[in-house]
């Protein structure tokens, strides 16, 4: 959607001009402001073991077929599924995070940041062995929200000629009609803003650092950005419930098809755990789409929803049996902090169901047993002084 700079009303992009004004007085605001963009390229000489790289010029990012490849790598990327992290404090100056600090700095230009990361991509490509990477390209694009404070995303992208990607003689993109990203591979984010906010602490929420992981014969292309799989698996668990509790919501799910997701969700990661095998996301996607009736089917799937949403997931989790069982339990609070208790899931049920502890949904109240002929005493004896 775009919103009319003068009467504020959003309107579907494929709309030229806002059907509430005139078109003299129409502005589009774009939802992402490109800072700057551009591709480089590894080359070698046929036979040599030697990469070398090539940086094209800049791209004018006025331009409309920029700016639209730019809006869809970054909406194709971000439906992809991700591993999430983050960088552990570094104090050299050639490290990844002391060079993204100049650069957001301003002490550091764009094209001399990626200048120094293409030369670290060589270094690692030749490392590893990867020479059949030449005529390849890597898209590097800083691009921000409207916002004033947002210092923005770096993106880097690596593509080749089955991507449908095609540049002319400076490297500047042709055509952003039919660009196939079904098969990427290898992509890292930066979120910037993040970062700078972070660093060097470790995030007590959203990560900054998001990458595909890509192929072992693609390891170079991680490894030169410094990207290790940090979020770990407890919390993929966690955000894999939170997602799940909000899809429900979303699709105004019936609260006995939810528990059945949730059930297949519990079998599926207690059984990963057990055996201590990853699972993939795409698996358990599956698995909880199963459950859902074909009439609250949105046309997304479970992992899309994950990654639409921004939920840190990873693509593969290996979860424990702590994580797991982390899971089945609820935790109550009063809002005064005089009572706080950890539930078991399954030994809650509603008012007369016999379950060891019921809550009225309309009173919004727990009862629970108590059966220990100590801690009965005890409780007669508040209750006797109470009074």
């Amino acid at each position: 959607m775009l919103e009319c700079d003068d009467c504020k009303i959003a309107y579907e992009e494929s709309l030229a001009e806002c059907p509430n004004c005139e078109p003299e007085k129409t502005k589009i605001i774009q939802p992402l402001k490109v800072v700057s963009a551009v591709t480089a390229q590894f080359i070698s000489e046929k036979g040599a073991d030697d990469i070398d790289s090539k940086i094209g010029l800049p791209w004018p990012i006025e331009n409309e077929i920029c700016y639209a490849f730019i809006t869809q790598v970054e909406r194709k990327f971000k439906r992809k599924n991700k591993f999430h992290s983050y960088y552990e404090q570094q104090d050299s100056d050639t490290s990844m995070p002391s060079r993204l600090q100049k650069y957001i700095r301003g002490e550091t230009d764009f094209l001399k940041l990626i200048d120094m990361l293409m030369d670290e991509l060589v270094l690692s490509a030749i490392d590893s062995g990867a020479v059949k990477i030449t005529g390849g390209g890597i898209v590097f694009m800083h691009y921000k929200d409207n916002d004033e404070d947002d210092v923005g995303r770096l993106l880097a992208v690596m593509v080749d000629n089955r991507s449908g990607f095609k540049f002319d003689g400076d490297l500047i993109p042709e055509n952003a009609q039919h660009i196939n990203l079904n098969t990427l591979k290898q992509a890292a984010l930066f979120d910037l803003t993040g970062f700078k906010e972070t660093y060097p602490e470790k995030p007590e929420g959203k990560t900054y650092l998001k990458f595909i992981a890509g192929s072992s014969a693609s390891a170079f292309f991680k490894k030169a950005f410094g990207c290790e799989i940090k979020a770990d698996n407890a919390k993929s668990v966690d955000q894999l419930y939170a997602a799940l509790e909000k899809y429900r919501s979303t699709l105004n799910l019936p609260v006995e098809d939810y528990h059945k997701s949730r059930r297949r969700l519990d079998k599926e990661l207690e059984k990963a755990a057990r055996d201590k095998k990853p699972v993939s996301l795409d698996a358990l996607s599956v698995l909880i789409d199963s459950e859902i009736p074909d009439a609250f089917k949105q046309g997304k799937s479970f992992s899309e929803f994950v990654n639409d949403n921004d939920f840190e997931v990873n693509d593969y989790i290996e979860p424990t049996v702590q994580a797991v069982e982390a899971e089945q339990w609820v935790n109550v609070n009063a809002p005064d902090e005089s009572f706080s208790a950890k539930i078991y899931r399954a030994k809650i049920g509603g008012v007369g169901s016999g379950h060891p502890i019921e809550y009225d949904v309309d009173t919004h109240k727990l009862t629970l047993s108590v059966n220990d002929h100590n801690e009965q005493q005890s409780l007669k004896d508040l209750v006797d002084t109470d009074e």
